[in-house]
């Protein structure tokens, strides 16, 4: 029914009268997803795609909104990274099993997006949600055999561009900002140099070139390096605990840094 909802109040735009309702819908997904409400693994069991047929229909909703538009309408902001935190949190194996790789690039460009938000509570969101995604890549990655390896694969060649601004993004962020919600971005930095160390050194070196002095840079680069020192980057908790020991030791390092 909730489908057949959205269907008949949304088309392909959405204008800023729809906010409030789009608001309602993602605030009962996002309780149905984190409560007891409803066993959607039941669903799959009994092949009714209902669910995922919703999921998909409300990205194409997501999807059509205007970014310039929901800055004006805070509460739709925070409701729909909320949703995505809780829907990547709770649901990223059905994200991974039927979203297009085109769509997950789309999410992953929501996500980044977040990021750069100067909204905390955005950022703490997004990068929750990045977290959560990049890590089952790792984790399944890890596997060598895992049912999940192609589509991963396929999802990775498209929105390699994307993870790889996520990354940029969260560097930068750790380097330049002076922000409460820094200590959020540490696990999804673990995720994506597990993912691929290429990712990391990529983008620290497209935000080094930011700097103007090579003093600067030659000691901000070694002060990010020993973010891996002692890390091995696995799924044992004992490594993610060391490198988030050792990002907060280097954000307070960066600080006595001098940039110019």
């Amino acid at each position: 029914m909730l489908l057949d909802i959205l269907k008949l109040k949304f088309n392909a735009q959405v204008s800023q009268d729809e906010f409030p309702s789009l608001v309602l819908v993602l605030e009962t997904l996002r309780n149905i997803l984190t409560g007891n409400y409803a066993t959607i693994d039941l669903l799959e069991f009994y092949n009714d795609t209902c669910f995922i047929d919703l999921i998909l229909y409300l990205f194409k909703v997501l999807l059509a909104l205007n970014t310039n538009d929901t800055p004006h309408y805070p509460k739709l902001e925070r409701c729909l990274y909320e949703f995505l935190a809780s829907f990547l949190t709770t649901r990223v194996e059905d994200a991974v099993k039927h979203f297009p790789a085109t769509l997950f690039n789309s999410v992953l460009a929501m996500l980044c997006y977040g990021l750069e938000s100067q909204d905390s509570r955005l950022v703490f969101f997004a990068s929750s949600a990045v977290n959560e995604t990049i890590q089952f890549f790792a984790f399944e990655f890890a596997k060598m055999n895992s049912h999940f390896t192609e589509r991963i694969r396929g999802i990775l060649s498209a929105s390699e561009l994307v993870i790889l601004n996520i990354a940029e993004e969260i560097i930068r962020a750790l380097c330049f900002d002076d922000a409460d919600y820094l200590p959020s971005m540490a696990s999804p930095l673990y995720s994506l140099i597990w993912l691929d160390k290429r990712l990391f050194q990529e983008a620290k070196r497209k935000v080094m070139t930011r700097l103007q002095s090579t003093e600067s840079v030659e000691k901000l680069s070694n002060c990010l390096e020993k973010l891996m020192d002692d890390v091995e980057f696995n799924a044992d908790p004992i490594n993610r605990d060391k490198f988030l020991f050792n990002y907060t030791a280097v954000s307070e390092s960066i600080k006595s840094i001098v940039l110019v």
